[in-house]
């Protein structure tokens, strides 16, 4: 592991990759989803500190007489607890959870999204990556 492949994965370059897939499309209110995550490794080994699912929707609200296209978080959901992804390691985690009852549904322009989050650790705080 270099220095050069540490200090780009910090920045997102030659990082750890995460792809979502669903095993359904379509759900409705109250069903279960499922899926699986996978988190393919980078350059370089890193510190994942968290996993984690959110559930948003589209909307439109009304400023000053317009309307306007906004976003807004339903629900989010933890997977994982902290872990190393070495070098150009593959990893699979499966998850499931329940979508609310009050979930409104995808109708017209509304969407309703699942967004995957990644955090990973940085070994170099940023005031110290000088050059």
């Amino acid at each position: 592991m270099s220095f050069f492949n540490k200090m780009f994965a910090s920045v997102g370059i030659g990082s750890a990759k995460v792809d979502t897939r669903l095993e359904k499309d379509r759900v409705m209110p109250g069903e279960v989803i499922r899926g699986m995550v996978l988190i393919q490794g980078g350059k370089t080994e890193q510190s994942v500190d968290d996993i984690y699912l959110s559930l948003h929707t589209t909307y439109i609200k009304e400023v000053d007489d317009k309307k306007i296209a906004s976003t807004a978080q339903i629900d989010r959901f933890r997977l994982t607890q902290s872990f190393i992804i070495k070098e150009n390691e593959t990893k699979e985690i499966p998850f499931s959870f329940k979508l609310p009852l009050e979930i409104p549904l995808s109708l017209g322009r509304t969407k309703i999204w699942v967004a995957t989050g990644l955090d990973i650790k940085n070994p170099y705080p940023q005031d110290q990556l000088h050059f």
